[in-house]
């Protein structure tokens, strides 16, 4: 067994199915935990270490496997951080333009995926919804008639993943919503 496995598997028995599945949102059945990502019911199988879909790129597999380790089971706090307010995000800040706020700002959001992700409108610039690309994680996507946008992440999103999974996440997050992916 690889050094991942292992730890993995070390992980699993001293942090407990029941207690990994309750802090992420996710569903215990047997030796699988089930969630919603990006809009796709997915497991994880515990034992053999492995993702139900195909769909999944390896930045998936390692942000949702980070997402396991890392997830409080805090709720959310309903107060938003930009992604220049994480820590280190203003090393990212450009790349993040470019690979999530710009495509943002141009492109469309498509309904049914918005539903997918449970959106809920919100008052902010002329078009923005509250969405969970993860069963625990909000996040906020922002649309201005100026060709502008914004992705706001909520004050618990630390307690969750780090500054660079949230990275991936806004940009896949965007990329999901525009059809990009």
């Amino acid at each position: 067994m690889s050094p991942f496995k292992n730890a993995l598997k070390e992980f699993i028995f001293y942090a407990g199915r029941h207690r990994i599945a309750e802090r992420t949102g996710g569903k215990l059945c047997g030796d699988k935990i089930y969630l919603k990502y990006l809009g796709q019911n997915i497991y994880f199988d515990l034992t053999r270490f492995t993702f139900s879909s195909l769909k999944l790129d390896e930045f998936d597999k390692t942000l949702i496997i980070r997402y396991f380790y890392q997830a409080s089971g805090f709720p959310p706090k309903n107060r938003w951080l930009s992604f220049l307010d994480l820590p280190e995000g203003m090393h990212h800040y450009q790349p993040f333009i470019y690979e999530a706020l710009k495509p943002l700002a141009e492109k469309a959001f498509l309904p049914e995926r918005l539903s997918s992700l449970n959106a809920v409108k919100l008052a902010f610039g002329s078009e923005s919804y509250q969405i969970y690309p993860l069963p625990r994680l909000p996040l906020a996507v922002i649309k201005w008639d100026n060709k502008k946008s914004q992705v706001l992440f909520d004050q618990v999103c630390l307690s969750y993943l780090k500054t660079v999974d949230l990275y991936v996440l806004g940009i896949k997050t965007v990329n999901y919503l525009t059809g990009g992916i």
